[in-house]
């Protein structure tokens, strides 16, 4: 039996009023709150945590801090190869959360993990390019199909969430809490290893002038009121989501 005042549960275990731990833990491979004011950026869930190149800063984030990225500096987190989405798709559906603020309306790369270049094996999550919204690219070496957000405006919070459906081989992205066109993928994404990296291109390069908070990949498909529970109207829920 465990000392007076011990726990017999595990430190992530959390009760939520009905007495059950909240679903959002079932499938979460990494979740980077991003509070931290310099340094490496830690993964409160597994091991991936994330480094911090060129002094990415901090400012004032949807809950606590938020990472802040200049793209002038090339500043960016990263973990190195074999990355992390490769390890999840194809062989299992995907979901991926962040909220964003961006500053400035130019191309600016949130996410990406692969090898360097836009049409080779690899995964983008970008803004701009010609229209102010943010999309999800997954491709094979060959093709590229974005699932894309609804119309974005700088300076403000958004939530969003792409979902990678691997059975469906359909990808949906989630605007705050509402969902887009869904995007029927004709191939199988491939995500050839490579740096897993927030605010900027693989070798480091573009990157984004903004804010990023609370980013969170599932190994499933997150369900409709699981997602509605995350974006929680506009208030956001966060790990451990009590």
């Amino acid at each position: 039996m465990p000392g007076t005042g011990a726990s017999i549960f595990p430190a992530w275990f959390h009760y939520e009023s009905g007495g059950a731990p909240s679903s959002l833990l079932t499938g979460l491979v990494s979740y980077w709150l991003l509070d931290e004011t310099s340094g490496t950026r830690s993964d409160s869930v597994g091991s991936n945590h994330l480094t911090d190149n060129n002094t990415v800063g901090y400012d004032t984030g949807m809950h606590n801090n938020a990472a802040k990225f200049v793209k002038a500096n090339s500043e960016s987190l990263s973990l190195a190869a074999p990355g992390l989405i490769n390890t999840i798709i194809p062989a299992k559906s995907m979901t991926i959360s962040m909220w964003v603020k961006f500053d400035v309306d130019e191309y600016l790369i949130a996410l990406r993990e692969g090898v360097t270049g836009s049409t080779t094996a690899g995964f983008t999550v970008y803004y701009g390019n010609g229209q102010p919204k943010m999309e999800f690219v997954p491709t094979d070496g060959t093709h590229e199909l974005p699932a894309r957000s609804a119309t974005l405006t700088t300076g403000v919070w958004y939530h969003l969430l792409y979902v990678y459906d691997n059975v469906a081989n359909t990808g949906l992205v989630y605007t705050n809490g509402v969902a887009g066109t869904l995007a029927e993928y004709a191939y199988t994404p491939s995500i050839e290893q490579g740096s897993f990296r927030l605010g900027a291109w693989s070798n480091g390069s573009t990157g984004i002038t903004g804010l990023m908070d609370e980013v969170a990949i599932w190994s499933r498909v997150l369900e409709s009121d699981e997602i509605t529970e995350l974006y929680a109207e506009g208030a956001g829920k966060f790990y451990p989501f009590t």
